[in-house]
């Protein structure tokens, strides 16, 4: 067969000539994602302390969606009313919230001490609460729609109690009748919960949809140690394997064009 050279001898051609290559470089692929494990591992522990006052919400689906819910805690206003002296786009990273599996939504701000976490999820929950009161002109248009609503559901009533004194006038009530009464039913039903969230929406986002307030932190978060340290290795490992690799390949090709009997690569890795 015939052989391609380079500085720490002779490298076999195809596929084999791969792991005869790594075989050469064993310590170099050791002590390199050793030396950035280790590394990673000092700067998780030297990464600065972050604590996370977390709030817990539980919303009604027929006054806003828990999706949207979340996606408006990281919105510019809502930000910058909780650090105004602050870009919202850095404020942002101190935030997050999604839903559970619950239906809850989760909030949790960070913050360098528990107490400057808690102030901060505090602020961040009373503007959301603010900003869901609705505005000159929505106030204006909810309180049509809900007086609307009233007189809709007093003239339900009125036909339901209309079917009621007439099937007690009779022996029998007839099947038109009670499909009647079910109709009115159904439409009582529809009408009042228009009433309700109308009113509710008026009112802004109720209080009581905070079912945890803003926790005081008793341990900062912290990374994953031994994650990190193992991480980093790996990407380091990955790194170095693709860059010898690489460099083999470069070789071969560079020794094969210029024949069996070209001079040998120099110069080590």
């Amino acid at each position: 067969m015939r052989e391609q050279t380079y500085a720490r001898g002779p490298v076999p051609a195809g596929p084999f000539g791969y792991f005869d290559f790594l075989a050469g470089h064993l310590k170099l692929l050791v002590l390199v994602p050793l030396t950035v494990g280790a590394l990673a591992l000092l700067v998780a522990l030297a990464w600065p302390k972050s604590y996370v006052s977390t709030t817990l919400l539980l919303i009604p689906s027929e006054v806003m969606n828990s999706n949207q819910v979340a996606a408006i805690m990281r919105a510019d206003p809502i930000l910058r009313a909780m650090d105004p002296s602050t870009d919202p786009e850095i404020s942002a990273g101190r935030v997050a919230a999604r839903v559970g599996r619950d239906g809850m939504v989760r909030v949790e701000v960070s913050g360098d001490t528990p107490q400057e976490a808690q102030q901060a999820a505090k602020a961040l929950i009373e503007a959301w609460i603010r900003s869901t009161a609705p505005g000159e002109v929505e106030k204006a248009d909810l309180i049509a729609r809900r007086d609307r609503a009233v007189t809709d559901f007093k003239n339900v009533q009125a036909g339901m109690e209309a079917v009621t004194r007439a099937m007690a006038s009779r022996e029998a009530v007839s099947t038109e009748a009670m499909v009647r009464m079910a109709t009115l039913s159904e439409a009582a039903d529809r009408i009042f919960t228009i009433v309700q969230v109308t009113s509710r929406r008026l009112e802004g986002m109720p209080r009581d949809v905070i079912r945890q307030a803003p926790s005081l932190p008793a341990k900062p978060r912290q990374p994953h140690f031994a994650l990190v340290a193992v991480a980093g290795a790996v990407i380091a490992l990955f790194a170095l394997l693709l860059a010898l690799l690489l460099r083999h390949r470069y070789r071969s090709l560079t020794a094969a064009a210029k024949g069996p009997h070209g001079p040998a690569q120099g110069g080590a890795f």
